[in-house]
């Protein structure tokens, strides 16, 4: 858990004076001839050692006996990552313990009112929450579910397990719109810390699940089962509804914007319109008008990112605003380098690590990148930059702030700096560190940042690589005013407080 003490140790690497790097302080018997040479000519050579831990080399310089301690960037940053994926993940613990009672409590409010036992949600609704609810530990019983749908619901929360395939689930209808379209079960298997603990396990295949199945506003039935859980959600909650907006869609102070549509409805009109589906009119015409509502406020709002997260064929045909209004019960959120990354997918460019350090600000970087048309890297480096701004009323996001503290390491350095801080090699470190401090912390956020395909369902990720650096002031300053705001952030969270 992050506290204060530990963000003041944090804060005390960001800001510790850096001294130049010293040749004579490494073991002579490290270094090969050709190494010696490149030191000599460049005055700072890049190590292929690899270290288990961050602070390894600072030990082992510790032992010579005119060692200088040089009190690195990365070192600072791999010193807060360690501590907010801490507290993190004490965070998503408690959201775990909560996420089925919500769930449940969602399923029993889309209900029928009668006074006849059991009764169950609309078939369709069944199918999406239900495996999620098992793998929660609801248990798949007639106490719960319909009798028919049991086997599918069951069958559903197995592939969510074994997390291996691909395929169109029978109960949504793919027929007419898309033939190619796929669930990715392979992308419920439990990574980062969530691997590590059989609840948060369980919360990451729950999460994900409801992340990854849409309800189209193009069919009738999956937009009468997401009307139905609008009012739903409006009328179980309306005492608790902050605590439920915290369980499904609390998490835009630490990533940013919400990337889809969800549950959580806020506009009269499609509340209203909502609630008319559920009437006694004709289905056609109730949904008729709901489409003609969304597709007035998809005008007047539009969507945070283009970032395409299904595998499905985006045919030129395809042309209908309606067809892109799709919802999700949990969402995923927009981040800025994904926005990038996507767009450099959707022109069948394959970008690479550097392509984010460009976005990062590295003149190296973009000089080095894929190549991408000028205007459609500028058009695009902008649009992901919006995604940095406050969003909906929410304050900026603490990813957002995280960009700009990254983006001080392509700061040049002080004037009394050696003049090898200035170099190509030098400037390769820098980039080496962002591109290390990004994955750490996408790496934090993999569960709630929505993830980009290509056709086909291919991911693309950078690796990580090890690096050492050292700070530039500004660099420091921003990283101690953003570890102070974030600590005064989090912790206000209840779910963070000592016990």
């Amino acid at each position: 858990m992050l506290r204060p003490t530990l963000i003041a140790l944090a804060a005390v690497f960001a800001i510790s004076p850096f001294a130049s790097a010293q040749r004579d302080k490494l073991p002579a018997d490290e270094l090969t001839p050709a190494q010696h040479e490149q030191l000599q000519r460049d005055k700072l050579i890049i190590g292929r050692t690899d270290y288990n831990q961050i602070f390894e080399p600072y030990l082992k310089l510790g032992k010579a006996p005119e060692s200088i301690r040089f009190i690195t960037s990365d070192a600072a940053l791999a010193a807060y990552h360690a501590l907010f994926e801490d507290s993190f993940r004490e965070l998503e613990l408690r959201r775990a313990t909560r996420l089925r009672g919500d769930v449940e409590g969602l399923y029993n409010a889309c209900k029928p009112h009668s006074s006849n036992k059991p009764t169950y949600p609309p078939d369709l609704i069944q199918h999406i929450l239900g495996p999620a609810m098992v793998i929660l530990g609801t248990p798949a019983t007639t106490d719960n579910f319909s009798k028919k749908l049991i086997p599918e619901i069951t069958r559903q929360a197995a592939l969510i397990r074994t997390a291996d395939k691909m395929e169109c689930p029978p109960w949504l209808d793919y027929s007419e719109d898309d033939r190619f379209f796929r669930i990715d079960y392979r992308r419920c298997k439990p990574v980062s810390f969530y691997a590590d603990d059989d609840a948060l396990a369980d919360y990451h295949r729950a999460v994900r699940w409801l992340q990854l199945i849409p309800m189209r506003a193009t069919n009738d039935a999956e937009l009468e089962a997401w009307a139905h859980m609008v009012i739903a959600s409006r009328t179980l909650f309306v005492t608790t509804l902050p605590d439920f907006i915290v369980s499904f869609t609390g998490l835009s102070a630490f990533l940013g914007p919400i990337a889809d549509r969800t549950i959580i409805v806020n506009n009269l009109d499609i509340l209203r319109a909502c609630a008319a589906v559920l009437g006694p009119r004709e289905k056609s015409k109730k949904c008729t008008r709901l489409r003609e509502v969304l597709l007035a406020n998809a005008r007047q709002n539009s969507v945070h990112t283009t970032i395409n997260d299904e595998i499905r064929d985006k045919s030129p045909k395809d042309t209908s605003p309606l067809s892109e209004i799709r919802f999700r019960v949990i969402p995923t959120h927009a981040l800025p380098d994904a926005e990038i990354l996507s767009a450099f997918l959707s022109d069948e460019i394959h970008p690479n690590g550097l392509t984010v350090a460009a976005f990062l600000g590295s003149s190296f970087a973009y000089e080095r990148m894929p190549q991408v048309d000028t205007g459609k890297w500028v058009s695009t480096n902008k649009r992901a930059r919006l995604l940095t701004f406050p969003q909906d009323g929410q304050p900026r996001s603490l990813y957002a702030n995280y960009i700009d503290v990254l983006r001080t390491l392509n700061a040049p350095p002080v004037k009394e700096a050696p003049s090898f801080m200035s170099s190509i090699p030098w400037q390769i470190k820098a980039c080496q560190t962002q591109l290390a401090s990004w994955a750490q912390i996408r790496h934090t956020y993999v569960l709630q940042s929505k993830l980009g395909l290509t056709y086909g369902g291919i991911e693309h990720a950078p690796h990580r690589r090890p690096v050492l650096s050292s700070p530039t002031p500004h660099s420091g300053v921003n990283m101690c005013v953003w570890l102070n705001a974030q600590s005064r952030y989090l912790m206000q969270k209840p779910c963070l407080s000592h016990p």
